[in-house]
């Protein structure tokens, strides 16, 4: 499971690193503006996404995910904003969602074998 909480950090907090880290003298700035979409997305979405999928995940399943975390987040800053930014931001906003659901495969569930349950007879575990 430290892994996984791991994987949920990483997937959060690589978007307000980069932002910070990239945001010159506004660099704290952009790291809590980002980290004000990222952390409650995770909370929220993706911790009970996991929980309700955690032994059948695949790596389509948290692209899914992502992409769906993505558009909610979209849909976030389009609440918050105008049309004409949101529409401008929310390829990128969907884009990071996707990539954070890869940074949380790679980190978090990938030859992780605590994630592996007792076996199962009836369902097939090849997509995990």
């Amino acid at each position: 499971m430290t892994r996984v909480f791991l994987g949920f950090a990483a997937a959060a907090l690589w978007l307000p690193l980069v932002s910070y880290f990239t945001g010159g003298v506004y660099g704290q700035f952009w790291f809590v503006m980002t980290a004000s979409f990222t952390l409650p997305l995770t909370v929220v979405l993706a911790i009970p996404l996991f929980f309700l999928w955690r032994r059948r995940i695949t790596f389509w399943r948290c692209l899914l995910a992502g992409l769906a975390i993505g558009l909610v987040g979209a849909l976030a800053f389009l609440a918050m904003t105008n049309l004409a930014a949101a529409l401008n931001w929310s390829p990128g906003l969907i884009g990071a969602g996707v990539l954070s659901s890869i940074v949380f495969w790679a980190v978090g569930i990938w030859n992780n074998g605590a994630l592996a349950g007792p076996p199962n007879p009836g369902v097939s575990n090849a997509a995990i």
